[in-house]
């Protein structure tokens, strides 16, 4: 019988030390995902869909509406953005390194299936 931990240790330990204690920001701070990279088929343009919200890190706090010209983001806790980039360094070394990754490299897509169709078409362009 094998046992597991989920304890952090090695190389996800390290990265998490040295992402949480980058200077003015706390693990709990709100960090500005990317925009969706996906395209709505039918339509032919970037998907965001997101009611209003309020971001904030250290130099912001403002709210966005709709009514502002820029596309409205999502945001995602600093301390999940650590875990993310760790898994995706469990899941893909030796091959892939995510530890220069941030959080505009990663969007939230609401839409599952237009994620699928894209994954879809791009192993199938791929693949032909």
């Amino acid at each position: 019988v094998e046992s597991y931990s989920c304890k952090m240790a090695g190389d996800p330990k390290k990265l998490y030390k040295q992402l949480r204690n980058e200077p003015g920001t706390t693990p709990y701070d709100l960090e500005i995902l990317g925009p969706s990279q996906i395209q709505s088929p039918k339509l032919n343009y970037t998907i965001i869909n997101s009611p209003p919200q309020v971001m904030y890190s250290n130099s912001i706090a403002r709210p966005i509406s709709s009514d502002d010209e820029s596309p409205i983001y999502k945001t995602i806790p600093r301390k999940t953005l650590i875990f993310l980039i760790s898994t995706l360094n469990a899941s893909f070394e030796p091959d892939y390194e995510f530890s220069s990754c941030t959080s505009q490299d990663f969007s939230r897509e609401t839409n599952l299936e237009l994620v699928k169709n894209a994954v879809d078409s791009r192993l199938l362009s791929t693949m032909g």
